[in-house]
């Protein structure tokens, strides 16, 4: 398993559970120190060794040269979920390009250095490989506050559709990871500066732990889920959103075709929710200003 992002949060803990689970890990992170204390880490908990490649995501010969050294990948991880939690009107052109460039073309660099490996791999063993892309609950709705973030989320969902066909009969299964607010340091941070608004829509999702959703996502990869929910919620937006998303699961089809109109309905109710939320917060803060 190659993970990138791999030094913190969900990334990590995706790691530490597949050491667990008798995996062999990699993690790719741009901040050495944090890699060695992640391998310290792991090494401590769980027995296992961990390889550790230091390279920036953006710098596309790094990262080709961390996946050459890394060997077969079984399951590659792209754990890329830089957002910047700002009304769009305030994010500067630099913060666009950063998410863009981090999240967008991270996962491009990452996919064009390790998918020839994996297909070539796949096709002398006869074993299966996966792709996962960490995105989130903003690859599937827009989020008040996150309008980049989203965007580039949607991107990675568009990529990965596309991809899965063209991938068709190549032994090779892609999975979405979609998580809402998850209890990391960088999340934490992000909700003490993104707007209130934010924070209040946000409030009408349960919090989980970095642990709770790896342990899910590992547990939806080996299943060649597409999209890999993780809490409720998001398999209602799942279900409501499933558009032209491959299903493996015949269970989840029926549910996504008799069930769709349904989740439409819950998404609507929240929807007007949010609404009012935002109605109601600009309401007191024009008050505010006279």
């Amino acid at each position: 398993m190659f993970i990138s992002g791999g030094s913190a949060g969900i990334g990590f803990a995706i790691a530490r559970q597949a050491a667990i689970d008798g995996a062999r890990v990699s993690i790719l992170a741009r901040d050495a120190s944090k890699l060695e204390a992640a391998r310290e880490e792991i090494r401590r908990t769980t027995g296992a060794e961990v390889a550790i490649y230091s390279a920036d995501i953006r710098d596309e010969a790094a990262v080709n040269k961390a996946i050459a050294a890394a060997g077969t990948i079984d399951l590659l991880v792209s754990n890329l979920g830089v957002g910047i939690g700002k009304e769009f009107e305030d994010t500067t052109m630099e913060e666009i390009r950063f998410q863009v460039d981090v999240n967008i073309m991270g996962t491009l660099y990452l996919l064009k250095a390790a998918l020839p490996r994996m297909k070539k791999a796949s096709a002398e063993d006869g074993l299966p490989r996966s792709i996962s892309f960490t995105t989130s609950m903003g690859g599937q709705t827009g989020v008040y506050g996150y309008a980049v973030y989203c965007a580039t989320n949607y991107a990675v969902r568009g990529l990965a559709e596309a991809l899965q066909m063209e991938l068709h009969g190549e032994n090779i299964h892609l999975s979405l990871i979609l998580p809402g607010d998850t209890d990391t340091a960088t999340g934490n941070k992000d909700r003490t500066t993104r707007p209130e608004l934010t924070n209040l829509i946000s409030g009408t999702s349960a919090m989980q732990t970095a642990e709770e959703v790896a342990t899910l996502a590992i547990k939806g990869i080996r299943a060649a889920d597409f999209n890999v929910c993780v809490n409720s919620q998001g398999l209602m937006l799942a279900l409501a959103t499933a558009g032209f998303s491959p299903q493996r699961s015949f269970l989840m089809a029926f549910l996504e075709v008799f069930g769709g109109g349904l989740m439409r309905f819950a998404g609507l109710c929240y929807l007007s929710s949010w609404y009012k939320t935002i109605e109601e917060y600009k309401g007191k803060t024009r008050k505010a200003r006279k």
